[in-house]
């Protein structure tokens, strides 16, 4: 049997992505616009869906040597994982159709296409993988803010926060040499531009979370493998800082 740290569980369960998407989706409620509690429902438990699918898909077949910690779990727990699955989409439909706004379902459905792209995009354009990850992942999240007023300049940044933390898990787990650094930098001088002429609380939290990341990529070679998976998320955890309240 595998002994596994505590603070490495999260990860495992695919409940860190869930913990990052409802933690910004209510720190937009509370800074932005009022969101929906059954959107944030569903969020959830769709975000937990879409992550746990994945990881069961990339582990069907023959084990790999290189497979990362989550894999592996993943591997080792097919049954009661699918079985959880079947029971949280059941509420994740009941939900949906009995409190979403007729709206929010219309725009959820018409997200369906650009979750087969994603799948898709794994298969046979790997490199595309990563932007409509981060691409799904921050539409999931800003759904109900678009809806009523599309113009946001977070949502865009935010797209390429979410993109940039894919894409540093990816370059760690396989060994990749991609400039992370300068990546985050720009993105922080991006985030840090939006904040100086909107100054709102969210360009503030991404500002932050951009900074973090950039620190993260320079110091990330001195840290193992799962320190740098959990680091990689409590950069986006930034609205605790600002709203915690």
């Amino acid at each position: 049997m595998i002994v596994r740290p505590w603070w490495l569980w999260p990860n495992l369960l695919s409940l860190d992505a869930v913990v990052i998407a409802v933690l910004w989706q209510v720190f937009l409620a509370r800074t932005v616009a009022p969101v929906a509690l059954a959107s944030t429902v569903v969020l959830g438990l769709s975000v937990w869906l879409v992550y746990t699918a994945d990881r069961l898909r990339d582990t069907w077949g023959p084990p790999r040597g290189d497979e990362s910690p989550r894999h592996s779990f993943a591997r080792q727990y097919r049954g009661p994982l699918l079985a959880a699955m079947a029971a949280v989409g059941a509420a994740d439909v009941a939900v949906a159709l009995g409190g979403l706004p007729e709206r929010e379902l219309w725009a959820g459905l018409a997200m369906l296409p650009v979750v087969a792209a994603r799948v898709f995009a794994v298969r046979r354009h790997p490199g595309l993988k990563n932007l409509l990850t981060g691409l799904l992942f921050a539409a999931g999240i800003w759904m109900p803010i678009l809806l009523v007023d599309p113009w946001r300049p977070g949502f865009g940044l935010f797209v390429l926060l979410c993109t940039w933390n894919c894409a540093a898990i990816d370059a760690w787990e396989h060994a990749s040499a991609r400039p992370l650094a300068p990546a985050a930098a720009v993105l922080m001088l991006a985030a840090f531009g939006v904040f100086s002429v909107t100054h709102l609380g969210v360009a503030l939290a991404e500002t932050i979370s951009a900074t973090l990341c950039c620190g993260l990529a320079l110091v990330a070679p001195r840290l193992s493998a799962n320190h740098r998976r959990l680091a990689v998320d409590a950069c986006l955890l930034t609205p605790l800082l600002l709203h915690a309240g």
